[in-house]
């Protein structure tokens, strides 16, 4: 029967704690053992670890093969090493000697681990604080930059809002433009009233021409004997009725290049 030293796992899931037992290595890991030599609880700092040392130097003496695990926890407890020692017949005196050599040297060894562990939560805590300065820094920078956003959006809204004043005051300056139109448009008109005026007194002129040539009309016909004078005097009333007509016409075109004339000086002064 081969014995072996090994590890038998207790607890809950993901708390587990173990007991250090020697057991046939036929048996399965959590089922039969010959003999429980010690407890291993790895979940503290440090881990706990308690054995029956003249036990475990009894299976070992016996030939009990230790496993991995188990050896690495009986060499920091120094049992290993005290085996060999008594295994190749070193007196008790020089074991005690290399036992407390032993005991120093691990000491040192925890005091390395410790300050190993110190400067890495040092590094670490600089490492946060690096990390929180760079934020800080980072939301400063953007801070700024939304400020200086804000304060561009500001400039470019007041700009446009100049801008826009200055064109509604463009626009109230231009504005009075069509009055000054106005009043070059009226002279035109007023010039056209004048030159109707004058062509109807006219007309009236000639109209009262022509009456006057028919009331002297009567005092022809009562002569008899003069026939041919008649057909004069109707001639004469046509011709008289014709020059009328002509100087009407005559008038009317000059009256019409009048208003073309100051149309076209109305249009120059509006461009």
């Amino acid at each position: 029967m081969a014995v072996k030293i090994r590890l038998r796992r207790l607890g809950r899931k993901k708390r587990p704690y173990y007991r250090i037992i020697a057991t046939d290595s036929r048996f399965p890991r959590d089922g039969k053992f010959i003999e429980e030599i010690g407890f291993y609880d790895p979940l503290t700092e440090p881990a706990t670890v308690k054995v029956e040392e003249d036990r475990v130097m009894y299976w070992l003496g016996v030939g009990a093969e230790p496993s991995k695990t188990v050896k690495n926890i009986l060499s920091r407890q120094g049992i290993i090493l005290k085996f060999d020692l008594q295994r190749k017949g070193v007196p008790e005196e020089k074991i005690s000697e290399e036992l407390k050599k032993w005991e120093v040297m691990q000491i040192e060894r925890s005091r390395r681990i410790e300050l190993k562990k110190t400067e890495a939560a040092e590094a670490k805590k600089k490492a946060k604080e690096e990390a929180e300065a760079e934020k800080e820094e980072a939301a400063k920078a953007e801070a700024k930059v939304s400020e200086e956003a804000k304060a561009e959006t500001i400039e470019t809204e007041e700009t446009v809002e100049e801008g826009k004043e200055a064109e509604t005051s463009e626009k109230e300056t231009v504005e009075p433009e069509p009055a000054k139109e106005e009043m070059t448009e009226e002279p035109a008109e007023e010039k056209a009233g004048t030159e109707e005026k004058v062509e109807e007194a006219e007309g009236e002129k000639v109209s009262e021409k022509v009456e006057e040539e028919k009331a002297a009309e009567p005092e022809q016909e009562e002569e008899p004997e003069d026939k041919p004078a008649k057909g004069k005097t109707k001639a004469k009333e046509k011709k008289a009725k014709e020059t009328a007509d002509e100087e009407q016409d005559t008038k009317n075109e000059e009256s019409s290049a009048d208003e073309g004339t100051t149309a076209e000086k109305t249009d120059k002064k509006e461009e």
